[in-house]
């Protein structure tokens, strides 16, 4: 492979997804720091990243998602978990489900609970309100002149108001907005679309280009450079067609004040054991030198573990048939035209926190709703129900089961092995018992019960006995992983901590690690709003470290 001159920049900053571009373009907001940001991926063009409802294009597209996949899980029949993660500049932003969700107030008080001073609810939300611009200006707690745009989803289905007002003759309270206070309770969701079109931090952070930031696609990192106990940058591989053979070519990009590893819950604790730096053992057993030993490095692998049951409907919903011919034209049209309807929607039209238990000091379900049915998975790729249906997912806040992720070879294009039994702990194991509960009692109040049909696909409770045998069973075929994996870096004091509370690597100066992965505990709803706050947290830290 040949050998480029290296370059030297202030900031190096690896994957330019839903934190790695918050973080580069924060950083380049000092006119005097330059500032490189390297993406395995390719660059954001194609329309369907635009498209709200094109998401079922995406998940599982190997031209945009990495999908990365579990060992067999042996909780749930050996099944494995499915993950995806953004194959294009905006990582995750760029193909997930869009659904805007800040969590619970507790999350983060119990992230400083666990050893993370600075991350309580109240010295976070100052990040979250700086990141968007929410719809409803002048709202207490919301921001209103972020780069990102917020709006509730703008496919609103007819079912929507019945399945609310189902929820209300259930018990559960009705809020106005699921990101504000207070926050118990479902209403209609949230998503980072705005008049429509997805709003991924491609094309939101990055919209504007910079002279001091440089963005380069498809550029493979394959470690950091560590001298002593410091980190001088970041070596990479990218196929610029210039090598002696035309193959790729190995580049070192120094950075003289920070290298800021942003390449998700799989990538960032790869690279480090790629680097030297993990379990030693694990090191050893790859043959990799070891520069710093850190042992917690891939432990503390989790997702919420969530589990979903379908209702045929007889009022209009996303079916297969808008996926294709004329009906996904027309669609598509109405989109352009007015940026409403089917395409316009994100993946939920409803979302929520309720307990499983009154007695419970805080809210330890997340309720969604989807306007569909998936019948099917092939490959990671979603397959819609043929008539209308919807479907509601019930998933645990916060999961106890754990996994961990290593790396399996010393070549940086290998594979990382993940494991992780969604089903392991007793707790997780009834709680999902308890929403299998709450998914049918919703099902079965009036508002719904005037509309519902027979379901012809997806998973239906209908049929299924009130004993918690008998349900458990069920969520062991019907529950899966909710695309949120976190934690294989995760932020501490303690011995396993892999960053300390102001994200640096422990015991490395100049290197930080800023996205998902370094969640000590997962938040209680979707995670692309909470990661996106650290992003802007972590450029916070660095611009004052350094």
């Amino acid at each position: 492979m040949d050998v480029a001159v290296s370059e030297s920049w202030d900031f190096v900053v690896v994957g330019g997804g839903s934190a790695g571009a918050v973080v580069a373009a924060r950083l380049a907001e000092d006119p005097g720091a330059s500032v490189l940001l390297l993406d395995a991926g390719g660059p954001a063009r194609s329309t369907l990243l635009r498209v709200p409802g094109a998401v079922g294009k995406l998940i599982g597209n190997p031209a945009f998602d990495w999908r990365y996949v579990s060992e067999p899980d042996a909780s749930r029949h050996g099944r494995p978990i499915s993950w995806s993660a953004g194959k294009v500049l905006g990582g995750g932003s760029s193909i997930n489900g869009l659904v805007f969700s800040r969590g619970l107030a507790c999350d983060f008080d119990d992230w400083r609970t666990q050893g993370c001073p600075g991350w309580s609810a109240a010295e976070v939300l100052p990040f979250f309100e700086r990141l968007e611009h929410f719809e409803q200006p002048g709202l207490p707690t919301r921001g209103a002149s972020g780069p990102l745009g917020v709006e509730f989803n703008r496919y609103r289905p007819a079912i929507l108001d019945a399945y609310l007002t189902a929820c209300r003759e259930s018990g559960i309270p009705i809020v106005d907005d699921v990101n504000g206070f207070p926050r118990e309770g479902i209403g209609r969701a949230q998503a980072s679309t705005w008049h429509g079109v997805r709003q991924s931090t491609a094309a939101t952070y990055l919209r504007q280009p910079r002279r001091n930031l440089e963005i380069r696609s498809e550029a493979l990192a394959t470690s950091v450079l560590i001298e002593g106990s410091r980190c001088r940058g970041v070596r990479y591989r990218r196929n610029t067609g210039g090598g002696v053979s035309g193959g790729p070519v190995q580049f070192l990009a120094l950075a003289r004040r920070a290298t800021v590893l942003c390449a998700g819950t799989f990538g960032s604790p790869k690279l480090l054991m790629l680097s030297g730096i993990g379990p030693p053992e694990l090191l050893r057993r790859h043959g990799i030198r070891i520069n710093h030993a850190l042992p917690g490095v891939g432990l503390n692998l989790h997702d919420h573990t969530g589990v979903y049951a379908s209702l045929g409907v007889r009022l209009p919903t996303v079916t297969a048939r808008d996926q294709q011919g004329l009906p996904a034209l027309l669609h598509g049209l109405r989109w352009w035209l007015r940026g409403d309807g089917i395409a316009a929607g994100a993946a939920m039209i409803a979302t929520g926190f309720v307990r499983s238990d009154v007695a419970l000091p805080a809210p330890d379900l997340y309720l969604q709703l989807a306007a569909f049915a998936i019948q099917s998975e092939a490959g990671g790729r979603l397959v819609f129900s043929r008539e209308p249906a919807i479907t509601t997912i019930v998933s645990v806040s916060h999961p106890q089961s754990r996994g961990s992720v290593e790396i399996t070879s010393a070549d940086p294009a290998a594979p990382v092995r993940g494991a992780l039994e969604l089903l392991g702990d007793a707790s997780d194991r009834r709680r999902l018992v308890a929403a299998l509960r709450l998914i049918r009692r919703i099902h079965q109040m009036p508002a719904l019960q005037r509309r519902a049909r027979a379901a012809e696909g997806g998973a239906s409770i209908a049929a299924v006995g009130d004993s918690d045998a008998a349900l458990l069973e069920y969520a062991a075929a019907n529950c899966g992983g909710q695309y949120h994996p976190v934690g294989t870096c995760r932020m501490g004091l303690d011995a396993l901590a892999v960053v300390d509370p102001t994200l640096r690597v422990r015991g490395i100066a100049n290197l930080y690690v800023a996205d998902a992965s370094v969640m000590p505990s997962i938040t209680s709803a979707n995670t692309n709003a909470p990661v996106l706050m650290i992003g802007e947290r972590a450029a916070q830290f660095i611009r004052t470290a350094t």
